[in-house]
């Protein structure tokens, strides 16, 4: 079963999801962007997945894709990765 600590909160998820996203678009490969987020590809997959099935009937997600400010949600997301450190392994993107 996998460990909760792990997982990112979920008002982070939809930009994350933006993020991910957009990163793909500027061309980076799904390892590249694991490397930034601290996960691995399989979850960069995921999560474009689902960026493209909301952002075809999901109005909310799409409000959210026009106002999405990458610099705020780095350093949002950073925060929850500094919070997430424990004394032998800490992961705080930053490629």
């Amino acid at each position: 079963m996998a460990d909760n600590k792990s997982r990112t909160p979920s008002e982070l998820l939809d930009d994350l999801r933006i993020y991910c996203f957009r990163l793909r678009e500027k061309g980076l490969s799904l390892n590249r962007i694991a490397m930034k987020i601290g996960k691995d590809h399989t979850t960069v997959m995921y999560h474009l997945q689902k960026y493209t099935d909301f952002s075809r009937f999901d109005k909310n997600f799409k409000f959210k894709i026009k106002e999405f400010e990458e610099d705020e949600f780095i350093k949002r997301y950073n925060s929850y990765k500094k919070r997430k450190c424990t004394k032998s392994f800490c992961i705080v993107p930053n490629a």
